[in-house]
């Protein structure tokens, strides 16, 4: 019942006009500028698919995110630094990833389940995919939502995560190098249940506002238990 609820309660906020507008957007390419110039270069490219799987026991559903394939930098965000203002905040509160997506040109939303027909939440069980081509030298940034929380979300470390290893692709199982991070734009309340949390806020942008550098919830140690959501995984062709 309690998943039932959270999933009827989320989808009625990530419907968002701004997402409707976007539709499935995660069937666009990547950018081209993620291309390597020389044919060399583009012999040794490789189809990625990467899964973001809901857990089915998790403790909470993924929201819809975006996706950039880049050669260096930290397109996203800096950790250890306050959020830039460019629309992380409202994925990581609000799980609206329209406004970052616009900051980050490349950058590639995704927001409806496999096997589904309209934007929405992974709910436990459900998963998103998205596929790109990259070559060496390449990193894959990401982020979704853990929609239980304040303004907790999956990404990567803030460089990216790297799709080669010398020349060969990183396949399998890389969740071991996904973190959960805390925005720090609102103050957190107790995963599942704060009033101010995406599946029961009254409106999006609720919450105290505060202004906290960005780190891994593990680092933030705000004295409550949010557990594992998500599994990653990649394939390569």
């Amino acid at each position: 019942m309690r998943h039932t609820l959270t999933a009827t309660l989320l989808i009625s906020l990530l419907n968002l006009s701004a997402c409707d507008k976007l539709g499935n957007a995660a069937m666009l390419p990547a950018s081209d500028s993620n291309a390597m110039p020389t044919s060399d270069m583009s012999n040794m490219q490789k189809t990625f698919t990467v899964t973001l799987e809901s857990l089915s026991d998790g403790p909470s559903p993924l929201s819809p995110g975006l996706y950039f394939v880049h050669r260096d930098g930290m397109p996203f965000f800096t950790a250890g630094m306050l959020d830039r203002g460019q629309g992380l905040e409202n994925n990581a509160e609000d799980a609206n990833p329209a406004k970052l997506a616009q900051a980050v040109p490349g950058s590639v939303i995704f927001n409806t389940p496999v096997g589904g027909t309209q934007p929405g939440p992974a709910t436990p069980g459900k998963k998103f995919e998205f596929s790109f081509t990259a070559s060496p030298g390449d990193h894959l940034s990401f982020l979704t939502m853990f929609g239980q929380s304040n303004d907790a979300f999956y990404a990567p470390a803030d460089t990216g995560l790297p799709l080669f290893n010398g020349n060969m692709p990183v396949t399998g199982d890389v969740t071991s190098q996904i973190s959960l991070w805390d925005a720090g734009t609102e103050m957190n309340q107790m995963p599942g249940t704060g009033p101010d949390q995406a599946p029961r806020q009254t409106m999006p942008g609720m919450g105290t506002a505060e202004k906290l550098p960005l780190v891994t919830m593990a680092n933030r140690m705000d004295g409550f238990t949010y557990g594992q959501a998500i599994k990653v995984t990649i394939s390569a062709r």
